[in-house]
């Protein structure tokens, strides 16, 4: 997955589409986005007042415990 967009950069194409300059497809081009990325960067900003990059989550732990892998490499 690639790295989250800077957080000054969803703060401009927030601020941008919050002072009505223009739409979510016409911003979206404007600034190289999805127009559902600008519109998901929205929703959070309101719904959190920050447009920070969530978390990111998933992958897969391994089963293994490490005292365990210590004990069977030596």
């Amino acid at each position: 997955m690639p790295k989250p967009y800077d957080v000054a950069f969803r703060g401009r194409a927030v601020a941008a589409y919050e002072a009505g300059e223009g739409g979510y497809h016409e911003l979206a081009t404007l600034f190289g986005l999805g127009y559902r990325t600008l519109e998901r960067w929205v929703a959070q900003y309101r719904a959190t007042d920050s447009v920070m990059p969530q978390p990111r989550g998933g992958g897969w732990r391994s089963p293994v415990d490490l005292p365990t892998l210590h004990a069977a490499v030596q």
